[in-house]
């Protein structure tokens, strides 16, 4: 599943209004702008094999994300991630912790940040970490 296919499934259950905004105007501005009861949040779309590369994100998307976190904003990245081992598992990290050099890997992930398998998406959980996160 690409980011293409992940964004039709977030698109067709996740609380709010999420809109995909695919710039190139702006390098490291996020895929999506999400309204859930008020609070608005800036979403990266990722969906990636295995666990290397800090997961698809690139320094110039982390070090945006952060900085727009630490001015106030919402900005969260969404990942997907399929390996053998552990199946097709859903990540959402807040943009806080994407600082310049922060290194995204699997431990990482479980060890700060919501997990969900796709299948079994708490959707409304998904929105409340959105609007509760900051």
């Amino acid at each position: 599943m690409r980011e293409t296919r992940l964004w039709n499934k977030i698109r067709d259950n996740a609380p709010g209004k999420w809109v995909r905004v695919e710039n190139s105007l702006s390098s490291g501005f996020p895929d999506c702008i999400v309204l859930y009861q008020g609070a608005v949040s800036l979403v990266e779309l990722k969906s990636v094999d295995g666990y290397g590369g800090n997961m698809g994100l690139t320094k110039v998307q982390m070090r945006w994300m952060n900085t727009w976190c630490e001015l106030g904003g919402r900005a969260f990245a969404l990942i997907r991630t399929v390996s053998k081992r552990h199946g097709i598992e859903i990540f959402l990290v807040s943009g806080h912790a994407l600082h310049y050099g922060a290194k995204v890997d699997r431990m990482f992930l479980v060890r700060h940040y919501t997990r969900w398998w796709l299948e079994e998406i708490d959707w409304m959980d998904l929105g409340s970490a959105l609007w509760d996160s900051r």
